[in-house]
C-alpha cells in the first residue's frame, strides 16, 4: 500500500512547519510526502529544499489547481491512496492509522475524511456538517441545518457520518480517481470541494470518520475578499444546479447567507458597497454567471 501525503501552501511557513511535523509524528508511518507550494514568497521553498522534503512551485492559480496538481502526482506515480490537506491545520497523531483501518473494514468506500475541530475548542467543528435528508442532500427547512459541535453528532449515535468537508486530511483511493476525474480546475478557490464530494458520491463511499481528529484554526472571524465572494455565489450557484434539489430556494439562501457572513466579519458599510457602491458590479455579475451556469476562472473580466 503506497500513500501520498500532499499538502497545499501559500505564505503560511510557520503552520507549514507544525503540520509536516504532525505528519512525521503519526502513528502509521508514511515517508512519502508532497507540497504543493503556489508561489510562496515567506522561503517556503528555500526550507523545503532544505529539509529535502519533495515538492513542486507552481504559479497560483488557486486552491482548485493546487488540489489537482496533488491528485495527478499521486496517479502518475501509481500510489493506491492520497492524504490530502491544507498547511493552516494538522492531523492527530492517530488519523492516518485510523481513516486507514477504516477501509481495510468496510467495501465500497472511495474516501474517508477525519473530523474537522477547532484546535482550541475540540468539541467545535470548524467546518459545520450539514443534517441531511433522506436523499441524503442538505435539509433547507429545518430548526437545525447543520451539526456545530462534535458532541450533537456522537449522541446520535454517529461514528461515522455520510458526508465530509474535504481536504482537510481526506484519505481519497487513487483507483476509484480513475474512475472519477480530477479536481476540477475551473472552480478556481471556491466550490471544488463540492463538486468533488458529489462526483465521488456517485460510485462509492465518502464519510468523515468522528475519532479521526484534524485539527484547525477557527475561521469564523476571517474575512472574506472580493474574490471570494464572487466564487462562492457563482460556484455555490453552479454546484446547486448539477447535484441538488429545491435550486431555486437554495440560491435564494445563497444571497442571505453572504449577506449574513460578509457583514458579521467585514462590517455593515461593506455590505452597501456590495449592495449599492462599488462591489455591486462583480457582486451582481457572480449571480449571473452562476445563473447562465458559467464556470470559468473569470473574475477579472
Amino acid at each position: 500500500m503506497r500513500i501520498l501525503t500532499a499538502l497545499i501552501t501559500f505564505n503560511r511557513l510557520d503552520l507549514l512547519k507544525r503540520c509536516l511535523k504532525a505528519i512525521e509524528n503519526q502513528t502509521f508511518k508514511n515517508n512519502d510526502i508532497l507540497v504543493i507550494n503556489n508561489s510562496s514568497t515567506d522561503g517556503t521553498e528555500i526550507y523545503l529544499k532544505n529539509k529535502n522534503i519533495n515538492f513542486i512551485t507552481q504559479p497560483n492559480y488557486g486552491s482548485a489547481s493546487g488540489w489537482y496538481s496533488c491528485i495527478e502526482y499521486a496517479m502518475k506515480n501509481n500510489y493506491n491512496y492520497i492524504w490530502l490537506m491544507d498547511d493552516d491545520g494538522f492531523p492527530d497523531s492517530s488519523a492516518l492509522e485510523k481513516l486507514k483501518e477504516r477501509f481495510d473494514q468496510k467495501k465500497n468506500i472511495i474516501c474517508i475524511s477525519s473530523v474537522v475541530v477547532n484546535e482550541k475548542k475540540t468539541n467545535e467543528l470548524v467546518f459545520p456538517l450539514p443534517i441531511l435528508n433522506k436523499s441524503g442532500q442538505p435539509v433547507i427547512f429545518s430548526r437545525q441545518r447543520k451539526f456545530y459541535f462534535l458532541d450533537s453528532l456522537i449522541n446520535k449515535g454517529f461514528s461515522f457520518y455520510p458526508y465530509a468537508q474535504l481536504f482537510n486530511g481526506s484519505l481519497i483511493s487513487i483507483e476509484n480517481l480513475k474512475i472519477v476525474g480530477n479536481v476540477n480546475k475551473n472552480y478556481f478557490i471556491y466550490g471544488e470541494e463540492v463538486d468533488f464530494f458529489w462526483r465521488m458520491k456517485k460510485i462509492g463511499i465518502v464519510e468523515t470518520r468522528l475519532d479521526a481528529y484534524h485539527y484547525h484554526p477557527s475561521v469564523s472571524r476571517r474575512k472574506y475578499s472580493d474574490i471570494k465572494i464572487y466564487y462562492y455565489i457563482k460556484n455555490t450557484i453552479i454546484n446547486n444546479y448539477k447535484y441538488l434539489s429545491n435550486i431555486k430556494t437554495r440560491n435564494l439562501m445563497i444571497f442571505i447567507i453572504i449577506l449574513f457572513r460578509v457583514y458579521s466579519r467585514n462590517g455593515f458599510i461593506y455590505i452597501i458597497s456590495l449592495l449599492f457602491g462599488t462591489k455591486s458590479k462583480f457582486f451582481y455579475k457572480a449571480f449571473f454567471r452562476g445563473f447562465k451556469k458559467k464556470l470559468l476562472i473569470d473574475h477579472e473580466s
